[in-house]
């Protein structure tokens, strides 16, 4: 027996002894927040919280899907994220240490050293209590209007500092309308803030001025076009295979109504463009070459899924052609990419002619909707590195921000 107590407290020493206190309390300016699970003492360190504590502070908190990462959005728009385990948080972009790692406790979560907690919310700790000072000013009124929106599926945490900045710049929008534009990158710099396009071989690959293709891409299963498809005979296009066999089902079911949609361009090489949007600049100039053509890597024609058909002059957008194609293409999977007043969401002028493969699913709710490609992809096909769960309860939160 006596060699069993010993073994039993050897092992004590190797295992973490961690209690927590009574409770927390936090003090603010609107009152005062009892938090049940107090200060936990861990191995002789002091641990938090963190998810309690940052929402009594009024923040807003999400989790990834292991629940072992945070992202958190305080009132005073500061953003900080954590894994736990690591010695580290980063705030506001910037790595922050902290003096020992944070730990994962089932009931209660992440727990975090005071540390953390002091530098995020500029907050006092005495003994059980967080005590801050909290006042609202017009940035404070910005920012709680943003997190009106946080427990919809279009805020993404990520990109709350996007949002913020946008909505300083322009203080007379709409949050929503912020937030939207922040989602389809309406604030950056076409070209200079573009990134290489995910996913490059998906039917649904996003490219634009601000989603480029990887430098020589080629696109993979590409077939020829059959002449009866073209315009001009002999042109040698190619297409990709899925978007050419929906082409020929959408042709035929036009002609059957006296309707001939003849491509008059189709997939182009890198080299190609280039070649044309170099031609575009010397003969009109580099505005207009940016309104009407792509950079090379830039264009959604080297991805095989693009034709522009009939013709190439907004004129076309009288024919009956143009006026079936409105009606019908989304049926085969197509959609009119650059459509009339959306020149500030897609960087290109109008151009009913031209028609982008995206499937039949997409095209429908682009149809149906009035959409770009552009907010289609942000509302439909982003995807959020944290979630939000659906069952805490927002209310109180958010009249934090309301004070």
């Amino acid at each position: 027996m006596k060699k069993v107590l010993i073994i039993l407290l050897v092992l004590s020493l190797f295992i973490p002894q961690a209690f927590a206190a009574d409770g927390l309390v936090v003090e603010t300016t609107f009152g005062a927040t009892q938090i049940s699970q107090g200060i936990h003492n861990i191995n002789g360190k002091e641990y938090y919280p963190l998810m309690a504590v940052s929402e009594a502070l009024g923040a807003v908190t999400y989790e990834n899907e292991l629940k072992n990462s945070m992202f958190i959005i305080s009132r005073d728009g500061d953003t900080a994220s954590h894994t736990v385990g690591n010695t580290f948080y980063v705030f506001n972009g910037s790595v922050m240490q902290m003096s020992y790692p944070s730990v994962y406790d089932e009931q209660y979560g992440i727990l975090v050293p005071p540390e953390m907690i002091k530098t995020m919310f500029v907050v006092k700790i005495e003994g059980n209590r967080i005590i801050r000072d909290m006042y609202t000013n017009f940035y404070n009124g910005l920012v709680s209007n943003l997190l009106q929106y946080c427990i919809y599926g279009d805020f993404y945490p990520e990109n709350f500092v996007r949002y913020y900045s946008f909505y300083c710049k322009n203080p007379d929008m709409d949050p929503g309308i912020v937030i939207n534009s922040v989602n389809i990158g309406l604030d950056k710099t076409w070209h200079s803030d573009a990134v290489i396009a995910e996913n490059t071989d998906s039917k649904q690959v996003l490219v634009n001025k601000l989603n480029r293709l990887p430098e020589n891409h080629e696109a993979k299963n590409l077939v020829p076009v059959g002449t009866l498809y073209m315009k001009y005979r002999n042109s040698g296009y190619m297409l990709d295979a899925e978007a050419y066999y929906k082409y020929v089902e959408m042709y035929d079911a036009a002609a059957k109504e006296g309707i001939y949609l003849k491509m008059v361009s189709a997939y182009r090489t890198e080299d190609y463009q280039r070649n044309l949007y170099n031609s575009y600049v010397r003969n009109y100039g580099q505005a207009y070459a940016e309104k009407y053509s792509a950079q090379p890597g830039y264009s959604e024609h080297q991805t095989g899924l693009a034709v522009d058909i009939n013709s190439l002059y907004t004129s076309f957008e009288n024919s009956k052609e143009y006026a079936w194609l409105k009606q019908h293409a989304h049926e085969y999977g197509f959609i009119e990419r650059y459509k009339k007043g959306r020149e500030y969401i897609t960087g290109y002028a109008y151009e009913p002619w031209h028609y982008r493969y995206v499937g039949t699913e997409a095209a429908k709710i682009i149809h149906d909707t009035n959409m770009t490609y552009e907010e289609y992809y942000a509302v439909y096909l982003y995807k959020s590195e944290y979630s939000l769960d659906k069952d805490r309860v927002w209310a109180k939160v958010l009249q934090i921000f309301h004070k």
